[in-house]
């Protein structure tokens, strides 16, 4: 007997690693708070396809403790047959196949129910996310499926739902599956989507919720020849299907186009990552599927690269393919496009004739369209442009736009006005093709008031949906926020209603609607209680403590008409104010106010969103006068602090801190009055600022309470905003959206330097008479990283010479002067008057990089390549794709012919070098200066002091996170952080280092386990501090090595990053200093078992250090020194 609700049918085999995630994501459904759930409502089904790792074990434990959990256990059988047993067990109205390495939405099921009800669907369909560690985008093979406007549909009215083949995002009505005695092939070891073809084909309704709400987990590898075998024999059973049972020649025909253009077309474009062998097999798989299942006319509808792509296949010349895929993949986007007779054309010798049309390519690229600022006008005020890269904007006329307001619960919409606007130079934004084509007219501005979005039936999540047309190209889609900059939430609270524009997982623009208890008269502190006033009874309310996930009650007092709480029962952390059903409350007036006790300190904030936050402390600091004269700041700051405190104030210290290197540095030291602290900063100062470097930094005041130190930030209750300018630096004091105060410092350039034009003049001239003047022979120049680190091996050769030898000048180049450094060097700016000077009257030049291009070595100066890491992977000449027009070839020789040492950790690196750099004068064989810390320092007084140093709890085990750069932009975290910490976090931290290049726009990490420091420059300190290194082909594993501590290399692309994304100078299987790993979960299970792997690969990092690390040493520094100055 079926009961009135879901059965969720979760399959799983080895899937310790993702399962609790899918069970939690199920069990956080809003469904079971829904008016239509009942006790019987929902059925979970996990069915244990013969596991052997520990997912028996938590399948188990929450069948135990929910009872409408079942768990099944089968020996072996594969997914389909899991599938056909679970739905055997299911007694619910609707089906629901979930995948054990997926997430859902949290209103998944309630969205997908009422809107299955509502139609009386035998489909409801939801849009998927490819989802993998840290990164989150629509799929865009599902796109094609939900782009019509109507929602409910069926395959004859839309052959586009076949894109949208997959099993797990759909809710399945049970009589529908039963009266069709639809089952899953079991001979196929995947999911059979032959079956979800079947169901699409012969349902009356399928209803469909164009909002990410599936989260389908990206696989590590690339699918193998022989999942691609046992998918193309899942096609040819549709293929058999259609002819058996539909005989529609357009339908046949669509399909096939659909497999040309999606499904075979991944496999091909996939090849770019595999080794030619196994590519040249699959290419003979696919081939021989064409040929045999699909009209090859077919292929004349698509568009002309993907023709070229079929046509290299079908004539057997691989080798054109492969160059036509790294083109498209690597080249295309910015390559020249030209106009020929109103078409656009690529030249390329990747082309059979060299030149081709791509007309159709660019009307099937993506609508690149994004919000770029949002503000409140009497509603919102929304600007933004859409546009088709390739296809030219220059008048308003040239497209048409349509919006929408979409509910996303009713799935009504509502048309609202906009108006054109220009945007000029949007070719910032990463549009592909760049210059070549005019966007002016892309631009748009919305403005939704806020009376035609009150409506019960805009109550929940809206969106914007935008309709965009250019001749006969034409896309629906969402608004979304391209993330260049962070975007801010936008709250207000209107008449009844709560309203808050925020983005979701997806940067999505979203328009939140709802009825929320509200307060709006005065909070304050009476009787050491805090009391917030509100005429009505509102229900029961609690301060909740997200960090300690604690509630604690408020009570009514009727008589004086508030709700109040004893500040000696308030934690000293955040909270917010939440009701019984856990929604949070809001505040009608928009405020930060401090209020103040001998019992505590309060800050009510609900400034930013209406939400009412509250934060309990021991001491506050809030702004109570700034002015300023000429370059004096003055700043007088009110210090309220608890009983204990009082009268005790001996000190206060107003600083900043860098986390390039981690050290509080201060700006003024305050002058004591009572309660009132008065700083003073002069900006004109250098010692002031000369590690106030290019960014926005946090003001504190570390206080000192004769002998209590104490350190807070400093609150601005009303706006702060002052300017000062230097020659080389703006700075800027400011309050902070966060309420606190900021400075920020910008770098500028003079008048004599302050444009390209200008400073060209200086490095075509100016450097030129500069290289007539004398060479000092005590002068070093010393540039890391191109100018944007202080690090490496040129640090630490500088910070020799500078303790040894006081007799030598030295000069530093920055992008950013004020980057903190040790020591008395002189910091230049990089390509400025004074970097020209000393670049030409110095006698040794130290790299690790290389200098501008212009730079012309003179015949009596001396220059050392340090670089900056020979690890495993390939480099300069060896790397793929690095240098491919014979000019760039030849300016990277040119700079590298300049090198009169380089130095190297071992023999094995002096071919590299020639090889890699055309190399052919001295090496230097004394290992690498930045190891000499870890071979004079690695000692448990250094290893405490720098714990102390990173706020390392001491308690405490260190893993470190080093992954590396792969190329062109191509890197994601593919570690689950959130599993280490699940299996790892009650013994060890993690230290996270990304590299360089991978550092801006990531997102954020649980503080608690996850310590990011891929901004902090000196990656020894943090080698000293880690008892496990996980790398993988990162130059950062041959350092650690010498401090002869565990390695793991976590190695998920080892085969594509060897023969494709970059390369490798050794097999790594037969050179690891550590075992090689595939999976987070190998990773877990090897730090679990850490003492058997350190003593299993003793020997192997002894071999290691022999053949890579032959010549590092504890004096590396002064060997090298000696050697360049005493010849």
């Amino acid at each position: 007997m079926m009961n009135s609700g879901i059965s969720i049918i979760i399959p799983f085999y080895n899937s310790d690693e993702y399962l609790e995630k899918c069970i939690i994501s199920v069990l956080n459904q809003t469904i079971f708070n829904s008016d239509c759930y009942d006790e019987n409502f929902i059925q979970v089904i996990l069915i244990d396809d013969g596991s052997t790792d520990n997912s028996s074990k938590i399948a188990k434990k929450y069948a135990e403790k929910y009872n409408f959990i079942e768990y099944h256990y089968q020996n072996h059988q594969g997914l389909n047959n899991s599938y056909n047993n679970g739905a055997a067990f299911a007694n619910g109205k609707y089906l629901s196949f979930l995948n054990a390495n997926d997430n859902i939405s949290r209103d998944f099921y309630e969205d997908m129910y009422k809107l299955a009800e509502r139609n009386c669907s035998d489909l409801t369909t939801s849009f998927v996310c490819d989802f993998n560690y840290g990164k989150c985008e629509n799929s865009n093979i599902y796109k094609t499926a939900f782009l019509h406007e109507e929602h409910v549909l069926t395959i004859k009215k839309s052959f586009d739902l076949l894109y949208d083949n997959l099993l797990n995002n759909k809710l399945i009505r049970h009589s529908f599956f039963k009266e069709n005695n639809l089952n899953f092939c079991e001979k196929n070891e995947h999911q059979d989507f032959s079956t979800v073809f079947k169901m699409q084909y012969l349902a009356n309704s399928i209803s469909m919720i164009n909002q990410p709400s599936y989260f389908l987990r990206i696989p590590d590898k690339i699918e193998s020849n022989e999942d691609i075998k046992d998918k193309l024999s899942i096609m040819r059973a549709i293929d058999e299907f259609i002819k058996e049972n539909i005989n529609d020649s357009e339908l046949q025909q669509f399909n096939e186009i659909k497999w040309l253009k999606a499904d075979l077309m991944k496999y091909i474009d996939d090849l770019i990552f595999l080794p030619k062998k196994d590519s040249k097999l699959r290419l003979d798989i696919i081939k021989d599927f064409i040929e045999n299942y699909i009209d090859l006319n077919n292929i004349g509808n698509l568009n002309e690269i993907d023709q070229q792509k079929y046509n290299y296949l079908l004539n057997s010349e691989y080798e054109k393919l492969f160059d036509l895929l790294r083109f498209v993949n690597f080249d295309l986007e910015s390559s020249n496009l030209n106009t020929e007779n109103s078409s656009t054309v690529v030249e390329n010798d990747v082309f059979t004739n060299h030149s081709v049309k791509i007309d159709q390519f660019i009307k099937e690229g993506q609508l690149f369209k994004s919000v770029k600022k949002v503000k409140i006008k009497k509603g919102y005020v929304i600007e933004g442009f859409a546009l088709i890269p390739g296809l030219n904007n220059v008048n308003f006329n040239d497209r048409t736009l349509t919006f929408y307001i979409y509910n996303t619960n009713t799935q009504k919409k509502f048309k609202i006005n906009h108006e054109n606007i220009k945007y000029e130079n949007l070719y910032h934004y990463g549009i592909p093709y760049g210059r070549q084509f005019s966007y002016d007219a892309s631009g748009f501005r919305i403005h939704i008031p806020y009376d035609e979005l009150y409506s019960d039936e805009l109550d929940g999540k809206n969106r914007i949906l935008i309709n965009y047309k250019h001749g006969d190209v034409e896309h629906n889609s969402f608004l979304d926020y391209m993330k260049i900059t962070d975007f801010e939430p936008i709250s207000i609270s209107y008449k009844e209603k709560y309203f808050l524009i925020k983005l979701d997982v997806n940067n999505d623009l979203i328009i939140d609607i709802s009825k929320r208890d509200y307060f709006n008269e005065k909070i304050s502190i009476e009787d050491e209680k805090l009391s917030i006033y509100s005429k009505d009874n509102i229900g029961e309310l609690f301060i909740y403590y997200n960090d300690l996930n604690e509630k604690i009650p408020l009570n009514y007092d009727a008589e004086n008409q508030c709700y109040c709480v004893e500040l000696d029962s308030m934690s000293n952390s955040k909270a917010i104010i939440i009701n019984e059903n856990d929604d949070y409350i809001i505040h009608k007036k928009k405020q930060l106010k401090c209020l103040n006790s001998k019992k505590g300190q309060v800050i009510i904030d609900s400034l930013v969103d209406n939400v009412l936050k509250i934060s309990k402390c021991d001491v506050v600091s809030t702004i109570s006068d700034v002015n300023q004269n000429s370059n004096r700041i003055t700043i007088t700051v009110d210090s309220n602090h608890v009983e204990k405190y009082e009268g005790r104030l001996k000190s206060a210290k107003l600083y900043f801190k860098n986390e390039l290197n981690r050290e509080n540095n201060l700006l003024s030291n305050a002058k004591i009055d009572g309660d009132k602290l008065k700083f003073t900063l002069d900006l004109s100062d250098d010692e002031i600022t000369k590690n106030l470097s290019n960014g926005i930094f946090n003001l504190k005041i570390l206080h000192d309470f004769n002998g209590d130190a104490l350190t807070t930030p400093v609150y601005a209750l009303d706006t702060v905003n002052i300017d000062h300018e230097e020659p080389y630096f703006k700075y800027k004091l400011y309050r902070s959206k966060n309420h606190q105060l900021k400075i920020q410092s910008k770098l500028k350039w003079p008048n004599f330097e302050n444009t390209d034009k200008k400073r060209r003049f200086i490095e075509d001239k100016i450097y030129k008479l500069f290289r007539l003047l004398p060479i000092n022979n005590k002068q070093v120049m010393f540039e890391s990283m191109w100018g944007k680190k202080y690090s490496c091996n040129p640090r630490y050769l500088y910070e020799y010479i500078n303790d040894n030898h006081p007799d030598w000048k030295c000069i530093w180049s920055f992008i950013d002067e004020h980057t903190p450094m040790k020591g008395n060097g002189i910091k230049v700016r990089r390509n400025s008057l004074k970097y020209y000077y000393y670049l030409a009257t110095s006698k040794i030049l130290i790299n690790n990089g290389s200098f501008f291009d212009g730079y012309e070595k003179r015949n009596k100066q001396i220059q050392v390549q340090t670089m900056h890491g020979m690890g495993c992977k390939t480099l300069g000449m060896d790397a793929y794709g690095e240098y491919e027009s014979e000019e760039s070839k030849r300016e990277f020789m040119e700079k590298s012919a300049l090198w009169d040492y380089v130095t190297i950790q071992s023999d094995f690196y002096v071919n590299v070098t020639k090889s890699a750099y055309g190399y052919e004068n001295e090496h230097l064989k004394f290992g690498y200066p930045r190891t000499d810390i870890l071979l004079q320092k690695n000692n448990p007084e250094e290893i405490t002091r720098l714990k102390k140093k990173f706020n390392i709890p001491l308690d405490k085990k260190v893993i470190l996170y080093a992954p590396t750069w792969r190329v062109r932009n191509s890197f994601d975290l593919m570690l689950d952080l959130e599993y280490l910490e699940k299996e790892l976090s009650d013994e060890y931290v993690l230290i996270l280092r990304r590299h360089h290049a991978t550092v801006k726009n990531w997102k954020k990490f649980n503080e608690d386990f996850i310590y990011d420091y891929s901004n902090y420059d000196v990656a020894e300190d943090l080698f000293l501090i880690s008892d496990i290194l996980i790398s993988d082909y990162s130059s950062v594993m041959f350092d650690f090595t010498l401090l002869n501590r565990p390695i793991l290399i976590f190695a998920y692309d080892l085969d594509e990053y060897q023969n494709y994304l970059r390369g490798s100078y050794f097999d790594l299987r037969r050179n690891n200093p550590g075992p090689i790993l595939y999976t987070s979960k190998e990773v877990a299970d090897a730090i679990l078992n850490i003492d058997k792997i350190d003593e299993e690969y003793k020997e192997c990092r002894e071999k290691f250090i022999n053949k890579f690390l032959k010549y590092d040493c504890k004096n590396s520094s002064e060997k090298i020194f000696k050697a360049i100055t005493e010849k």
